[in-house]
C-alpha cells in the first residue's frame, strides 16, 4: 500500500513539474496590448467590444476609449460596437487589427446612426436574406 502511494506521489510530482514548465514557456509570448478607440472626428468611443478572434478573451473600452488586453503576436483583435444612447442607436463597422510587435494601438472606427425606419428596413432585409450589408 505504501509503495502505491509513493508511486502516485512521484507521478503527481512529475506532472506538476511538467505543467509549470509548459505554462512558463507559453506565458513568455503573451503580452499586454493597450490602445484607444476613436471615431472619424477623433473623439473617443466608450463601450466598444474588443475581442480576440477565435477565442473567448474580450474586453471593452472605458469612458475615455482606452482598452487593455493580454494577447500574443499575430492574433487578431476585432473591434465592434452596438450602442444605445437614449433613443438613438449608434453602430460602428467592425474593425480588425492584427497584433504586431508594438504594444499600443490607435484604432479609428466608422460610426453611423440608424433611424427607426432604417432599423425596420434592416430587420426586414435580415429576415428575407439572412444578412444585411451596409453601404460604404
Amino acid at each position: 500500500m505504501k509503495f502505491i502511494l509513493y508511486i502516485a506521489f512521484l507521478i503527481c510530482s512529475l506532472l506538476n513539474t511538467n505543467c509549470s514548465t509548459i505554462a512558463s514557456t507559453t506565458n513568455e509570448r503573451i503580452k499586454t496590448v493597450k490602445g484607444y478607440v476613436v471615431d472619424e472626428q477623433g473623439f473617443p468611443i466608450a463601450n466598444v467590444k474588443v475581442k480576440i478572434k477565435n477565442t473567448k478573451r474580450k474586453t471593452t473600452t472605458d469612458a475615455d476609449g482606452n482598452f487593455e488586453i493580454k494577447t500574443s503576436e499575430n492574433e487578431v483583435l476585432v473591434f465592434s460596437c452596438n450602442l444605445q444612447y437614449e433613443k438613438t442607436k449608434i453602430n460602428c463597422k467592425t474593425q480588425v487589427v492584427t497584433v504586431t510587435e508594438q504594444n499600443y494601438y490607435k484604432v479609428k472606427v466608422h460610426t453611423y446612426v440608424n433611424s427607426k425606419k432604417q432599423q425596420r428596413f434592416i430587420r426586414r432585409e435580415v429576415r428575407k436574406n439572412g444578412y444585411y450589408k451596409y453601404p460604404d
